[in-house]
């Protein structure tokens, strides 16, 4: 079976070392520098809240220097062609949670995704900074967790109902999402 049909039947898939050591020391310096360039969102984006604390608070950078390492490298684990393939960076930082709905949980709000696939690579080393799954939107406690590991990468269907996992311990949070259709 195909990684791909595994992902559309709700398998996740997890990698890690998923880019090449000096790519991902390169991303980190890149990311050192672009501090200023990650401009303040919040998640879910695509509803309307009276200020971005009201959701979850988040900042956003987009470059498209690491697109084509990610995008041969999705495809040739999935096995498959892929398109509509978009990416961005993402820091999330504690002291802005515990102005949001965020403060007392450890998971983030509940949703899926547009596309067919989505991905998720980590920068932060915590078992309880990651991604939660469930199988159904009415759920309080996840079917399971993938916690954060530098250099890891969990690819899942993007509409699994799915959560960030968020450590307090840490005073910011990075992640590289990745977004895209089978060709």
């Amino acid at each position: 079976m195909q990684v791909y049909e595994a992902l559309k039947r709700g398998a996740l898939h997890i990698e890690d070392d998923f880019f090449p050591p000096e790519v991902f020391k390169n991303i980190q310096h890149d990311l050192v520098h672009q501090k200023g360039s990650f401009l303040p969102s919040f998640q879910p984006f695509h509803d309307s809240y009276y200020n971005r604390f009201s959701a979850y608070p988040c900042h956003e950078f987009t470059t498209k220097k690491y697109d084509q390492h990610a995008f041969d490298k999705i495809s040739f684990i999935l096995g498959c062609k892929i398109k509509n393939f978009s990416s961005f960076f993402r820091k999330t930082y504690t002291a802005e949670l515990k102005k949001s709905p965020q403060v007392n949980g450890k998971y983030g709000f509940l949703h899926y995704d547009d596309q067919e696939f989505a991905a998720v690579l980590y920068f932060d080393d915590s078992v309880h900074n990651g991604t939660a799954f469930y199988n159904k939107w009415y759920e309080k406690v996840p079917y399971t967790e993938v916690g954060a590991f530098p250099n890891r990468i969990v690819l899942y269907h993007g509409r699994r109902y799915h959560s960030i996992c968020t450590d307090h311990n840490l005073e910011c949070s990075t992640r590289f999402l990745c977004f895209f259709d089978k060709e």
